[in-house]
Parts: C-alpha cells; sequence; structure tokens
C-alpha cells in the first residue's frame, strides 16, 4: 500500500532579515516585491569542485520597494555599499525555520549602491529597485532541528 503524498503548501509571503556586523537582524519582507537564490556557471572550477556538484555560484536576486528612509533595504545598501550581511532567507513566509518549511542561511556581499529614480506615473506607483548579491559563504538549509 502506498502513501499518500501530502499537499504542498503554496508560499503566503517571504520572511527575510539581514544582519551587518554587529548590529541586530532587521526583517527587510516588507520592503520586498520578490527574493530568490539564483545560481550562475561558475568560470574557474577546480575537480574537487566538480566531482562535488558544486559548479554554480548563488546568488541572492531582490526586487524592492525604493524607500530611503532609514531601516529600509534601499537605505542599507545605499549606507554598506561593500558590506558583508548575515542573511536568513525563508520563501514560505515562516518566521522559524521547520522541516517542511526550510530557511536558507549564508553571507552574501553587497556589490555597490542600489540604483535610484522613477519614472512619471499617473497611478504613483512606488519606485522599485533590483539588486543582486553573491553568496561568500553558502546558502545552506536550515530546518530549525
Amino acid at each position: 500500500m502506498g502513501t499518500t503524498p501530502k499537499a504542498v503548501d503554496s508560499n503566503s509571503g517571504i520572511f527575510l532579515t539581514l544582519k551587518n556586523g554587529a548590529t541586530a537582524a532587521v526583517e527587510m519582507d516588507g520592503n520586498l516585491k520578490d527574493a530568490r537564490i539564483t545560481g550562475e556557471d561558475k568560470d574557474d572550477l577546480t575537480f574537487g569542485e566538480v566531482k562535488a556538484g558544486l559548479t554554480k555560484d548563488a546568488f541572492l536576486t531582490l526586487k524592492a520597494i525604493q524607500s530611503t528612509a532609514t531601516g529600509s533595504l534601499w537605505r542599507l545598501l545605499w549606507d554598506n555599499p561593500g558590506a558583508e550581511l548575515a542573511v536568513v532567507y525563508g520563501p514560505h513566509g515562516n518566521a522559524v525555520a521547520s522541516e517542511d518549511a526550510p530557511h536558507f542561511i549564508g553571507i552574501v556581499k553587497a556589490d555597490g549602491r542600489p540604483e535610484i529614480g522613477t519614472e512619471v506615473d499617473r497611478q504613483k506607483k512606488r519606485g522599485e529597485f533590483d539588486y543582486v548579491m553573491q553568496f561568500i559563504d553558502g546558502p545552506e538549509i536550515d530546518t530549525g532541528v
């Protein structure tokens, strides 16, 4: 007798915190429209990396609201253009990692200041910006166990 597959829950949001040095981690999900961990083929591989299946560099790719307010994602990146930031990313929107809804953790490197600017829009939409940070450590999966 086979087991019945468990239903897959859809994402209820995004949970993302960034921590700069000794400062407290700051929740950034209120600033985000999209967050993804993406990969690109590495240019310079070792035989060990190929054997271990580590052939891609990992990136945290964000689309966010352009807010210059203190504490916003845009402002954190603008004020710390070369910072190494500890990241906790929960693609299911959960603040606590679990076996079925894990978090992904690591260290990302900010690379320059984010863009700023908006276009004329009669509907007064908020400005947005895209930003990509490379993982310099991780990402690793965290199930909270």
